[in-house]
């Protein structure tokens, strides 16, 4: 038998006696009520109790630019003195930020072994990350690009990915999904059309995850110098359509 979460007044009493958690907890229900002041002042009070989860929330939330201006390197440091802690989800955050070469040299090296590190910290994502790593992912050679027409221009480049890592990049980007839009003709501006009915994620760079910088590595390099889109399409081995199988439009980073 699982004991009951504490009421709200139980957790605003624990918070203001000085207790680092129930400050934290606090702060996360006020957010979620809309109330954005009081939530920011209980998370700066539990960062400075030294409640790991807090000073993780706040330096994504830095990260991202969410309610204040981005202050990269402060996220950073923040990140570096959690993960030193003990903060296994900063370590799996600070390995995407290395091999995306925020705030240091990108370096794929430390930033695997920063991988490794939130793994055995107990972080679930990043052994899951791993499980697609250590098959191949990050050393893969890229397959020959096979031209199918000069104008317009077209390719096709076999087993870009494998099936595994195209569901992983499907199920990654699904929280970012909305629906498509068209251009107005008359205003220019995007809106939605019932005519259009794909779906369409924009991740940023600082969204990412390791596997997700690795695909969107191998996209890039499999475009080269043409930066146009990729279709990725994933199939089962007979040829036939199931609900497994995958289309994916996407268009390389810089």
């Amino acid at each position: 038998m699982t004991n009951a979460p504490p009421s709200l007044a139980e957790l605003e009493r624990l918070a203001r006696s000085g207790d680092a958690r129930a400050q934290y907890m606090l702060s996360a229900l006020l957010g979620r009520a809309g109330k954005k002041e009081e939530s920011r002042s209980w998370l700066a009070k539990s960062v400075s109790a030294g409640d790991l989860d807090a000073q993780y929330t706040t330096a994504c939330l830095l990260l991202d630019g969410v309610d204040g201006p981005r202050d990269m390197p402060r996220a950073v440091a923040m990140l570096r003195d959690t993960a030193t802690r003990g903060g296994s989800a900063a370590l799996r955050t600070l390995s995407v930020l290395t091999a995306l070469g925020v705030e240091c040299q990108s370096d794929i090296d430390v930033a695997l072994q920063l991988l490794h590190q939130s793994a055995q910290g107990g972080d679930a994502s990043a052994a899951s990350q791993l499980v697609l790593l250590e098959a191949g992912l990050a050393r893969r050679p890229l397959p020959p690009r096979v031209e199918l027409s000069r104008s317009p221009n077209a390719w096709r480049v076999d087993g870009l990915l494998r099936p595994e890592e195209c569901t992983y990049l499907v199920e990654a980007v699904r929280p970012y999904l909305h629906p498509s839009f068209v251009v107005d003709p008359e205003t220019g501006k995007s809106v939605r059309n019932t005519i259009r009915t794909s779906k369409t994620a924009t991740v940023h760079p600082l969204q990412q995850d390791l596997v997700m910088h690795f695909i969107n590595q191998r996209i890039s390099d499999a475009a080269g110098s043409d930066r146009v889109p990729v279709v990725i399409a994933s199939r089962p081995k007979n040829g036939a359509k199931s609900a497994s199988s995958r289309t994916l439009v996407v268009l390389p980073s810089p």
